[in-house]
């Protein structure tokens, strides 16, 4: 069929076949517009299926990079530094409950139902502030996990410690006062002890709580 379309090309300069034409350039496959020779099944079903996989995550990596939303906020900097690697993340197969997985994402990606991002979308029209009703601050996904004094959420990270500190005695020296810290540990579902099934659970159980 690419070769038909070469062959048509050279009589007759038609719009689609200059789209096919570029398409393969931008592709790094110019060369198979023009030889024959290496159209072959093999050729097409493992080296351009390659190729066309390696540019897709070039672009990936490349809009991260440019894209200055990912330095925005602590979070999405923080997740930043693992999307350079094009894979599924860790938390998606080692959290079973779909909606926590939701709750996850949603705050990772600043996708969620806080002031601050209800604030910025055009989907909530009525929401007058990015401010949190109870602390008088901005409601980031950082002010809801780390700072947020909310009776609700207040509990919910006492008793996300409370658990923690049993499951991993040292917990409070390794992440007390570091957000980074406490900031990865959430939004990645990061195993502190790979050994302890509770961690998990306790994450989810906080993401749940705090959501």
């Amino acid at each position: 069929m690419l070769q038909c379309a070469y062959e048509e090309c050279k009589a007759n300069e038609y719009e689609w076949l200059k789209r096919i034409r570029n398409c393969l350039q931008v592709n790094g496959l110019g060369s198979n517009w023009s030889n024959k020779s290496i159209l072959k099944k093999s050729y097409v079903k493992h080296v351009i299926i390659q190729r066309l996989q390696d540019q897709h995550v070039q672009k990936y990596r490349e809009y991260i990079n440019l894209n200055k939303i990912f330095s925005k906020t602590k979070v999405l900097s923080i997740c930043n530094r693992e999307w350079s690697k094009y894979e599924m993340r860790p938390y998606l197969r080692v959290v079973e409950d779909p909606q926590i997985r939701s709750h996850i994402t949603r705050l990772r990606i600043d996708s969620n139902n806080l002031a601050d991002c209800k604030y910025r979308s055009f989907r909530f029209k009525d929401q007058e502030s990015d401010i949190c009703n109870i602390c008088k601050e901005k409601e980031t996904v950082e002010h809801r996990i780390l700072y947020c004094k909310a009776d609700r959420v207040t509990k919910a990270r006492n008793k996300f410690f409370e658990s923690m500190s049993k499951s991993v005695p040292d917990i409070n020296n390794r992440i007390s006062g570091n957000d980074y810290l406490m900031l990865r540990l959430v939004l990645n579902v990061y195993p502190i002890d790979k050994e302890n099934a509770n961690v998990i659970g306790i994450i989810c159980n906080f993401i749940r709580n705090v959501y």
